[in-house]
């Protein structure tokens, strides 16, 4: 007779989010329960490792507010205002400090046109364009809690959620 495993015992959700990376694999480990993981492109292959780690200064100690995934590119942010974007192809990084951001970054959204909403905390939700690099910030009102997903529907629109609360952009 089997004893049924009871989940109680073990934690559900992970500490901080984790991002690391392997000879093959760029990953991601979330608090909101996002997980993936990216094969390198070829050009990567004979690169070390921590190739796009030693490229980002980070280490593992390095705090990642959250990420997005795409088949081209991951995107991360932290608790100083900035983004990161990495080619997955070649491992091109290139680091995006917003003008007058001055607080973690909750949440990150990027859509196939090139724009990446990103939500602030306490500061509000703004829309950055890469191509221009500018930044607007949308008039959407405050969250009580933190934003903790987002999406686009199929008519797309940008959806934020907090909590019970969601907002379309």
């Amino acid at each position: 007779r089997r004893t049924p495993l009871s989940l109680s015992f073990y934690p559900l959700r992970v500490p901080h989010n984790f991002f690391f990376e392997t000879k093959e694999y760029i990953n991601w480990i979330g608090t909101d329960y996002k997980i993936f993981s990216y094969k390198k492109g070829n050009q990567m292959h004979a690169k070390p490792a921590n190739f796009i780690t030693e490229k980002m200064g980070i280490d593992a100690t390095t705090e990642f507010t959250c990420a997005f995934g795409s088949g081209k590119a991951v995107w991360m942010a932290d608790r100083h205002g900035n983004i990161y974007r990495i080619d997955l192809s070649y491992g091109v990084v290139s680091k995006h400090k917003l003008p007058g951001i001055t607080s973690g970054i909750e949440n990150l959204l990027v859509t196939d046109a090139g724009l990446v909403y990103v939500s602030v905390t306490g500061q509000g939700v703004y829309e950055y364009h890469q191509k221009s690099q500018s930044l607007r910030k949308l008039p959407v009102s405050m969250f009580r809690t933190p934003v903790s997903s987002s999406f686009i529907d199929k008519y797309d629109k940008v959806w934020l959620q907090a909590g019970n609360e969601g907002i379309i952009c």
